[in-house]
């Protein structure tokens, strides 16, 4: 019930903004695990925008798992990847857009999606974060390695 609630008010938030403002793309960004493709794909529904998930986008383009291109040709591979494919986003369409967690910190995509958009930031409780990485920590190339112990130190 409380989640419910948490989304209504930030739903009202951002309708309340994008009456106010003209905005044709909004950018979730946040720490792994902090829900934006949970919750990118349930504000662009009740927005009417289309929602793309970058990762999973990649994922499609590449025909390979994150955790492959990462294993495969490194970080700095995939973080270039991660800056053309959103310099190639269209604009003017009304897209909601769940970034990777480390996307604002490479190649000047920060730069790029304020010019683009509304950028919104998810923040979560670190011990939320934790807990939800703890189980997913397979799927996540830059975490895969650590221990729990680490994690949670990180």
């Amino acid at each position: 019930m409380g989640t419910i609630n948490h989304f209504n008010c930030a739903l009202f938030i951002v309708s309340l903004f994008l009456l106010k403002h003209t905005v044709s793309n909004i950018f979730l960004v946040g720490m792994p695990g902090s829900g934006k493709s949970f919750w990118g794909s349930l504000l662009a529904q009740d927005l009417g925008y289309t929602f793309v998930d970058t990762d999973s986008n990649i994922e499609l383009l590449e025909k390979q798992a994150i955790s492959q291109i990462f294993e495969q040709h490194g970080e700095a591979h995939f973080r270039t990847l991660e800056a053309t494919y959103l310099r190639k986003l269209p604009q003017g369409i009304n897209l909601l857009v769940a970034t990777g967690g480390g996307t604002p910190c490479f190649h000047d995509n920060m730069s790029l999606m304020l010019s683009k958009g509304l950028v919104i930031w998810l923040d979560v409780p670190v011990n939320t974060l934790v807990n939800r990485l703890i189980f997913e920590k397979t799927k996540r190339p830059m975490l895969a390695q650590k221990t729990d112990e680490e994690l949670i130190a990180t």
